[in-house]
């Protein structure tokens, strides 16, 4: 809930119900004016520094310091909803929700008729489970190691499930995928294993999206021999990050030394 508005602010006021968002566009950069507002090069958080009531300068996680009561945060990051949805629901909206659809939507361009694979299902990962069916995804396939996680995923959308405690994941999906391998493959965690995995789990021609962050201790390159990570093939973005096959990627150099090790 709105509480106070600084001079000049006109898209928000006192009393509305509204969620947060850590990335403010700017609509102006090279990525909004083409539309593409997920990739903006100039977001902003509020330019106003929180104090405590003793002047000790705070530094919200994201921008937003969502696990605060209070929080102060530029206009931008303010996005109006209905308050009939409830403050639980809607919270899910600012982050899980956005990431997870933007996944699916914005970077994997899912279309009508894919095979999607996504590996972890919670929030994020249930949000691209929703926005690959949305997009009409023929074949939605969940992987994680809790099976009442996997359960949640059939209701968001998944048709097939896969314990990765119990059942090789590549294997499996290549199973559920005529042996191919899935169109776009969502890794949802930030392990190195998830990412590799995630790679051998496509289709040559298919795509990679990587939403989860890995550890400072778990770096692409320095904790996994994942071509995905260390070859011409990685392309990053902003939000979400997204490795694509693409035919730079057949060069000798970039694939054929790599082979896809045992599973433990």
């Amino acid at each position: 809930m709105v509480e106070e508005v600084g001079p000049g602010v006109t898209d928000v006021a006192p009393g509305d119900f509204v969620i947060l968002n850590w990335r403010a566009v700017c609509g102006q950069c090279r990525a909004c004016s083409r539309g593409r507002p997920w990739y903006c090069f100039s977001t902003h958080n509020a330019s106003q520094k929180m104090t405590l009531a003793d002047g000790t300068e705070l530094s919200p996680a994201l921008g937003i310091g969502a696990f605060a009561e209070q929080t102060l945060v530029a206009s931008g990051q303010c996005t109006k909803v209905d308050p009939a949805i409830g403050a639980a629901t809607a919270g899910l909206l600012g982050c899980g929700v956005m990431a997870g659809l933007g996944a699916a939507l914005n970077t994997g361009g899912v279309s009508r008729g894919d095979s999607v694979a996504v590996i972890g299902c919670g929030g994020v990962g249930d949000g691209a489970i929703l926005g690959a069916r949305l997009a009409g995804a023929r074949t939605i396939i969940a992987v994680d190691v809790d099976d009442r996680k996997l359960e949640w995923a059939r209701d968001f959308g998944a048709t097939d499930v896969v314990n990765s405690r119990a059942t090789d994941p590549v294997e499996r999906i290549r199973e559920l995928t005529g042996g191919f391998g899935a169109d776009v493959v969502i890794e949802a965690i930030g392990r190195p294993d998830t990412y590799e995995q995630a790679f051998y789990a496509r289709d040559l021609a298919g795509t990679v999206v990587l939403v989860a962050a890995a550890g400072r201790s778990s770096r692409p390159g320095t904790e996994t021999a994942c071509p995905a990570v260390t070859s011409r093939c990685w392309w990053a973005c902003i939000w979400p990050a997204a490795c694509r096959w693409t035919s730079s990627c057949r060069k000798p150099s970039a694939w054929t030394r790599w082979k896809r090790p045992s599973p433990r």
